[in-house]
């Protein structure tokens, strides 16, 4: 294992396996970059398959990124035709190529752009619907709940799509038992419960059968919420002309099942003859279905991955989807990577005692190829306080001339526990970017400062006594006076739609920033001339005001 080329039993098999569908069953620090950087390799070399005919699918794109390096690496080039990608980069891919290509798609046409919405310009929209009423506010106060909600909700319509259109082989019923079907699911990922499609339907069961009425009504007004979120933030994506992640999904699914792309699909079929998946725990149905869609009719599938670290099941990821894949092939091969190189043996004998508790688990023996032995110890602690003092008392005990590292979830925690362990005197270097942090170029100040451009640059409408009002108020004084036209226009492009108004970027471009201008550009829509003034008359208000109660006014008043 130090060297190279040197391989295990198991990761040699999984390296040399040829043709045909094949799942590797890795666990953490068995090797599996190596296993499927060596394996693209030898397809190459041994196998005298054209680079171009391999795609190589992952979840991140640091992941994508690393494991294209380790096999330049490996094979000593500067570049390759093996494609490296996320599912959403080469489903977008395969998309526009398609589309490109003549390929049929309703609503789509060939030259037609696609906008794509990022996860921000997801949650302004998301924060706008949800902030038009208190009792949307008092329901959800947590936007990952809503946003996984709707995740999970178009991928169970595209699966049922797919039964219904291709015949996957997974009916409607484990469909959506699979992906979700309510808000209780995300609340489970976030306590790390295991959601599986039983549990979901069990809990379903004992909702409907509750003594309680009082408390049925409340779950069926989430529901109706949750439904009147979904249909306004379709609606409001439709408007904007933008696809969200789960939307680049569905459609290249529905693309390449259409009977008239036909000859589409066998150009992708041609293009990608070998296809290697990294964490296929975390796959969803959809995804799945895709992939073997571009695999067939030759199944050259090859899926690294370990159910017992499935951590997507609240983005609509199912690991029954792995340990079912011998319904989908029932010739596959099982290989598995059993050694644990990266930990030492009382850590690996603890998380085997921990992770044997799942229930629906690949049968794997784990060993550990570290010589060290590792300690564990756990500790409980009733709040976050206790365990940051937990954390520094064990950190005082690391001898001088030894490192210790603090690992945490989130890059919130990871400033936060960063800044407790400054206060107690522990030296610290921070594994994230250490750039010195300007709270000017945080978004969220960017966005304030273009309300406040707005506010005194003259864009809205106001009249003669208004703007010499407006030319003597408190923010004034703290904003140059003198906005160029091409600021005002930047600014307007930032926020006009945080809270979302529906207006377009070609609107505002056209109108220059302006509102009256884009009062005139909306003519003959009430709806948005009504939203216009109003937003004009927000801006009127905003620039009358003190800071402090300017910013009070943007978040509560303008519902930013």
């Amino acid at each position: 294992m130090n060297q190279k080329e040197q391989l295990n039993r198991g990761q040699s098999d999984a390296v040399m396996h040829t043709d045909g569908p094949c799942v590797v069953i890795a666990p953490p620090g068995s090797g599996k970059t190596k296993v499927l950087t060596l394996r693209i390799g030898a397809l190459i070399k041994r196998h005298g398959v054209a680079p171009k005919h391999i795609l190589v699918v992952t979840f991140t794109r640091s992941a994508a990124e690393q494991m294209r390096d380790r096999f330049l690496q490996n094979c000593g080039k500067q570049d390759t035709e093996v494609t490296f990608g996320t599912f959403h980069a080469i489903f977008l891919r395969i998309l526009k190529e398609s589309l490109q290509m003549g390929a049929k798609l309703d609503g789509y046409g060939m030259g037609q752009p696609l906008k794509i919405l990022s996860e921000k310009e997801k949650k302004q929209i998301l924060t706008s619907i949800v902030n038009q009423t208190n009792s949307r506010r008092a329901q959800f106060p947590d936007l990952e709940q809503v946003s996984a909600y709707i995740g999970r909700r178009k991928n169970r319509m595209e699966a049922e799509d797919e039964t219904i259109e291709a015949g996957t082989g997974m009916d409607v019923e484990y469909a959506a038992a699979g992906t979700g079907t309510g808000m209780d699911e995300h609340a489970a990922a976030e306590t790390g419960a295991d959601m599986d499609g039983e549990y979901a339907a069990t809990e379903t069961e004992n909702r409907t059968k509750a003594v309680h009425t009082a408390g049925q009504e409340t779950d069926r007004d989430m529901e109706d919420a949750a439904d009147e979120i979904w249909e306004e933030y379709c609606e409001a994506c439709r408007e904007l002309g933008g696809l969200d992640f789960e939307d680049i999904t569905g459609l290249c699914g529905r693309l390449l099942r259409d009977e008239r792309n036909a000859g589409i699909l066998a150009y992708w079929r041609d293009r990608y003859r070998y296809l290697l998946v990294d964490e296929f725990q975390d796959v969803s149905p959809i995804q799945f279905s895709i992939l073997r869609l571009i695999a067939a009719p030759r199944n050259h599938l090859f899926m690294v991955g370990d159910e017992d670290q499935s951590i997507y099941g609240f983005r609509g990821s199912d690991t029954k989807l792995m340990l079912a894949l011998h319904s989908y092939y029932p010739k596959i091969r099982i290989c598995y990577l059993t050694v644990n190189y990266r930990s030492g043996r009382r850590i690996v004998t603890a998380a085997k005692h921990l992770i044997t508790h799942n229930k629906l688990r690949y049968d794997k023996e784990i060993t550990a190829g570290n010589t060290a032995d590792g300690t564990v110890r756990i500790a409980v602690c009733p709040e976050k306080r206790t365990q940051m003092h937990v954390i520094c008392e064990a950190l005082r005990r690391v001898p001088e001339n030894e490192t210790a590292a603090v690992i945490v979830r989130t890059n919130a925690q990871a400033a936060e526990t960063e800044r407790f362990l400054g206060r107690a005197g522990i030296r610290i270097a921070a594994a994230r970017d250490r750039r010195t942090e300007n709270v000017y170029a945080h978004p969220v100040a960017k966005d304030v400062l273009a309300y406040l451009t707005l506010a005194v640059g003259g864009s809205h409408i106001r009249n003669g006594a208004e703007t010499a009002r407006v030319a003597s108020s408190p923010i004034c004084m703290e904003i140059d006076r003198s906005t160029l036209a091409q600021e005002n226009l930047e600014a307007m492009l930032r926020v006009i739609n945080k809270p979302y108004r529906a207006v377009s970027r070609h609107a505002v471009i056209e109108s220059g920033g302006s509102v009256e201008a884009l009062v005139r550009f909306y003519e003959g829509n009430e709806k948005m001339r009504k939203t216009l003034h109003l937003f004009a008359e927000q801006l009127q208000c905003l620039a009358c005001l003190p800071p402090f109660a300017a910013l009070a006014y943007l978040f509560r008043g303008i519902g930013y």
